[in-house]
């Protein structure tokens, strides 16, 4: 087993570059010959003798994926780069059309759009000495509030005077029209109208029907039953439509409507 390791390791070639800066090079002399394949794997051996965060290796790495056939590694090697903020032509560059034909280009392109999170500025330190001021033994001395006096008036512009409300009369009796409780100009007092309530008329029994007499009545329900009630000697009259019941009292031909629930 390590014999076949050792010579699995010995066939592989040697990398044609030594750091990132030489296979930077020589991954971007591929790209202009349109060797695609061989600018793929220089870039990536930029990448593996480089930081695994620098941005400007990680996107021609990208744009190795995208020319070699390889959108979709392009697309996460991309959405990494849109974390730090850097920079791109992804959205412009004909190196990365495939890329922008998926479907999740969209979502990729927004974090490109948005930008990186500032960190919040910290107000500027206050010297102690300008913020409580301090006397001599080390009390502090009391805030000092700035009197200002009150703005003179301008020239030619006097103050509203104080004027008395005016004294409106009370409107005085017309002597035509005696007041109550006091005696005309013929010495008489005048006499109270006094009205009398008017006997309202009693209310109206209900006149029974008589014997052989048809029974009459109104009503604006739907009949969908009628029920009989010997004891009661009404009709009931059912709308089902209307959800209610009509109550008829067969000696008056009074009706009630009831509502059901």
């Amino acid at each position: 087993m390590f014999l076949v390791l050792l010579v699995l390791l010995s066939a592989q070639p040697p990398s044609p570059c030594a750091d990132v800066a030489s296979c930077s090079t020589l991954a971007l002399e591929a790209q202009q010959r349109r060797d695609y394949e061989v600018f793929h794997d220089l870039a990536w051996a930029a990448y593996r003798k480089g930081r695994g965060n620098d941005p400007a290796v990680m996107l021609l790495v990208a744009r190795a994926q995208s020319l070699s056939g390889r959108p979709g590694d392009a697309l996460v090697m991309l959405e990494r780069i849109a974390t730090t903020g850097t920079p791109t032509d992804v959205a412009t560059s004909d190196d990365f059309a495939r890329v922008r034909a998926l479907p999740r280009w969209p979502e990729v392109a927004r974090k490109f759009s948005a930008a990186p999170e500032t960190p919040a500025t910290r107000p500027a330190d206050v010297p102690a000495s300008a913020a409580t001021p301090e006397l001599k033994g080390g009390k502090e001395r009391p805030p000092t509030i700035e009197k200002t006096a009150p703005p003179k008036p301008e020239a030619g512009r006097q103050e509203p005077s104080k004027r008395e409300p005016e004294k409106t009369d009370s409107p005085k009796p017309d002597p035509a029209i005696p007041e109550a409780g006091k005696p005309d100009l013929a010495g008489r007092k005048p006499k109270a109208e006094s009205r009398t309530p008017e006997a309202v008329p009693p209310a109206s029994r209900a006149r029974r029907r008589e014997p052989g007499e048809p029974l009459k009545f109104t009503t604006i329900l739907t009949p969908s039953a009628l029920v009989y009630d010997v004891v009661s000697r009404r009709f009931i009259i059912a709308d089902r439509q209307a959800r209610r019941i009509a109550v008829i009292d067969e000696d008056t031909g009074q009706v009630a409507t009831l509502v059901g629930a």
